[in-house]
């Protein structure tokens, strides 16, 4: 009696185990396929194939390795060997007879945690129920195990035994994550199942049929009181025993001073943490008014500017290193007086004005704004012979001029974005006139829209993506212009505006990314499973030997059914397990077979070729007649073989065509893996520079000149896909184009894309080229001084 019901357990147990395990393998591999898609690298993506080809080969073991430990566990339970609870081996610190003090690896720990948590969750969910079961369990066996023993349907029992296999078949880290996650998933929670079952199992057979959880939790309650109950008792005793010395202590502490605080050290306490606070404030002011070392430099770099244009006026003429005429030049000769800063900005907002009734799409440059400065001035001023516009001021107008025109010189702005951008020079002069900082300040909300813009304009270079972001640009100028009045919200409503339409763009242009990258993975999987199916194919040939027909009806139609069923379910689905079964009896059963054979063959006959015709059906390719005929050849091949009729063997022929191209059956036998051993040692490191290439990464190309984003590399096809700014996949090479194209200089890793914002890059530019200038005219001076006699040496 006690056998069967043991028996019948085990069955219930391993039916769940079984399915579960099974499933885990499945799901495992199938996250492999995923992660690899999803890798954001090359090297990512060779790993995770090479972990899938790993894993294919071991899945079976791994699976008949648990079940296999898990029923060695049950077994010894039920025999009465069963052992308290324990690590694995390798955990243990002893290993080979050796006793190790070293730490566990972060890999073992990470392990260990895991394991520990996937079997805490269901233990603490059902905690009380788990004892009830480990009681009944120990009946049944007869053993008088208490409850520290694992029982073989407890959570730690079931985890422990796959991470005894795991260790002993020596599985990597990564695979072990994996398979942790789909294990818990789909054996732990099934071990729900099983515990629901449990109750109602061990009821009707009788096995300890009055326990409940009832009477487990008044028994654990008992045993609380009971232990509290000692402990007070614990504590009265030990309070008796040392009141006499608590109460001389507390005596001599009221002595000394009652509360135990030292006089003034409460007052010096609160002092110090003030001025704590102080300084702490201090810091958080100067971070929100934007003082941070980074904009200190740029401030000290704006004043090492002013005096360099100060020097530049003073001796080196009026044509600024930008190649724009100085304001200086544009006032009248002799002019002794100076403008005030009110009829500057009024002239200035007088021309801003009329440039907002007027298309910003006009040409305007730098020198013709300045000299219609003078002109406005002029207009509303007596004696405008007599006047200029002071110093500092012309520096901050030049500096904006050079500003601008360093906008027409960046390189990667289109020319229709730039002639746009040079008509908000204006609005910067006033602003740079009312508050200078805001060329340090980098979170000033003017500073940070021509940012913005700029780095918008250089980023798109897609057609449809420039004019989206050509027409943003020009109306994000027009409002500025229109609605300025020294207000610098303006700015930052705008440049909310600005960010919102340069957001929605970048989306549309992922979508495109997206769209383009889902094709290319589509057209990889495809190339994989006719590579998976072609290749099992091609075994079963090997193997069997088959006759013509059948070679090339497995090579064609029986070829595109696997990479169907590989593609809908998986390879590890037990559809594509039964195609592929199919594959392997038809080669089989067109050799010469022994009475025996012939028997198994016969009985199995019938299922196979309507699995043949079901299959061919289900693809859609070929006509109900185009399949009878073939089916009808088959066996006639099949009985013509065991007959030895050769010459009936031959005259038959496959009718069923593949549906793989030409160019696809090229595009198949050009998938080749890299062979490193055979490179030299500068294209191995390219190869092995381009395995650490992530995507995203920029390349450039000098024909035609673009410049494009690494999107996607196929594992399969060893190809890299590029798309452009615009999130279109225009540009697909295999790695013996690409090394070829980085060898020749053709193309090329942008190692480091320009992510200075252009406002700082500009100034940095300015100084830069100020400070040559005034070098040059410092050596100059120097070399046309004449040289001493020898006599005044």
């Amino acid at each position: 009696m006690r056998t069967e019901l043991v028996r019948e357990l085990q069955k219930q147990l391993f039916d769940q185990l079984g399915a579960g395990i099974k499933n885990t393998a499945q799901e495992t591999e199938n996250e492999l396929f995923d992660a690899m898609e999803q890798a954001r690298d090359n090297e990512s993506r060779l790993d995770y194939m090479e972990s899938i080809a790993s894993f294919r080969e071991r899945r079976q073991e791994l699976v008949n390795g648990f079940l296999g430990r898990h029923l060695d566990n049950f077994n010894a339970y039920f025999s009465g060997h069963a052992a308290h609870k324990t690590e694995p081996e390798e955990a243990s610190g002893e290993q080979h007879g050796k006793p190790s003090l070293a730490l566990l690896q972060k890999d073992e720990q990470e392990e260990n945690l895991l394991i520990n948590t996937m079997a805490s969750r269901l233990s603490r969910q059902y905690s009380l129920e788990l004892v009830v079961m480990r009681r009944r369990l120990a009946h049944l066996a007869g053993a008088g195990y208490d409850d520290e023993i694992l029982s073989p349907l407890c959570p730690d029992s079931v985890a422990m035994t796959l991470q005894h296999v795991m260790r002993e078949m020596a599985v990597s880290p990564g695979l072990k994550s994996f398979f942790y996650v789909q294990f818990e998933r789909h054996v732990m929670q099934g071990l729900q199942q099983v515990y629901a079952n449990l109750g109602e199992f061990f009821q009707t057979r009788g096995i300890l049929p009055g326990l409940s959880v009832d009477d487990i939790v008044a028994e654990m309650s008992a045993a609380q009181r009971a232990k509290q109950e000692a402990a007070q008792m614990a504590d009265a005793h030990a309070t008796a025993e040392d009141e006499p010395l608590g109460a001389e202590e507390h005596g001599q502490q009221g002595r000394k001073g009652g509360h135990g605080l030292r006089p003034g050290a409460s007052g010096a306490g609160t002092g110090q943490h003030q001025a704590e606070g102080a300084q702490a404030g201090q810091g958080a002011g100067d971070a929100a008014l934007g003082n941070t070392p980074f904009q200190q430099q740029i401030e000290h770099q704006i004043s090492e500017i002013n005096q360099l244009l100060g020097s530049y006026r003073n001796t080196l003429g009026v044509v600024l290193p930008s190649g724009s005429r100085m304001l200086d030049s544009f006032a009248p000769p002799g002019a002794s007086k100076n403008y005030s800063q009110q009829q500057v900005m009024q002239a200035l907002q007088s021309m801003q004005r009329q440039r907002a009734q007027e298309s910003v799409r006009d040409e305007q440059d730098t020198d013709a704004f300045k000299q219609s400065m003078y002109q406005t001035l002029a207009a509303a001023t007596g004696n405008a012979k007599d006047f200029r516009i002071e110093g500092s001021q012309s520096n901050l107008i030049d500096l904006v001029g050079m500003l601008f025109d360093f906008v027409k010189e960046e390189k990667r702005l289109a020319d229709d974005h730039k002639s746009v951008l040079i008509h908000l020079q204006n609005l910067y002069c006033q602003v740079a006139l009312r508050d200078a900082s805001f060329f340090h300040n980098t979170r000033h909300p003017a500073h940070l829209l021509l940012n913005r813009m700029v780095q918008a304009g250089s980023q798109y270079q897609g057609e449809s993506e420039q004019q989206r972001l050509a027409d943003t640009i020009e109306e994000t100028v027009k409002q500025a212009l229109v609605e300025y009045q020294h207000d610098d919200q303006v700015f930052e409503r705008l440049l909310g505006q600005f960010d919102q339409q340069v957001a929605a763009l970048q989306q549309r242009v992922e979508k495109r990314e997206r769209r383009a990258v889902d094709a290319a993975k589509g057209r990889e999987k495809l190339i994989f499973a006719r590579k998976h199916a072609r290749g099992f194919v091609d075994v079963c040939i090997k193997r069997h030997h088959p006759p013509e027909i059948i070679r090339a009806f497995l090579q064609a139609a029986w070829t595109d059914v696997l990479v169907f069923y590989f593609l809908r379910t998986g390879p590890a689905s037990a559809q594509w397990q039964d195609k592929a079964k199919i594959a392997e009896e038809l080669a089989w059963s067109c050799t010469p077979l022994d009475e025996q054979q012939r028997q198994e063959f016969m009985a199995r006959k019938e299922l196979i070729m309507s699995g043949v015709q079901q299959a061919l059906e289900q693809l859609g390719c070929y006509s109900d007649v185009e399949i009878q005929r073939l089916i009808k050849d088959i066996q006639i091949c099949q009985k013509a073989v065991q007959a030895q009729q050769h010459e009936v063997v031959e005259k038959l022929s496959n009718t069923l065509a593949s549906s793989m191209s030409e160019a696809d059956e090229k595009e198949l036998q050009a998938v080749e893996k890299i062979d490193e051993s055979a490179l030299d040692e500068k294209v191995r490191e390219l190869v092995n520079k381009l395995k650490h290439v992530r995507f995203g990464t920029w390349f450039e190309f000098r024909e035609p000149p673009h410049r494009l984003k690494l999107a996607w590399f196929s594992p399969t096809t060893q190809r890299y896909m590029f798309v452009d700014s615009a999130g279109q996949g225009s540009y697909i090479k295999n790695w013996k184009e690409l090394i070829e194209l980085l060898q020749l200089g053709e193309a090329k890793i942008v190692e480091q894309v320009e992510a200075t914002p252009f406002f700082e890059r500009a100034l940095h530019a300015i100084q830069r080229t100020l400070k040559q200038f005034a070098g040059s005219y410092i050596s100059e001076i120097r070399d046309s001084k004449p040289a001493r006699p020898l006599s005044q040496v």
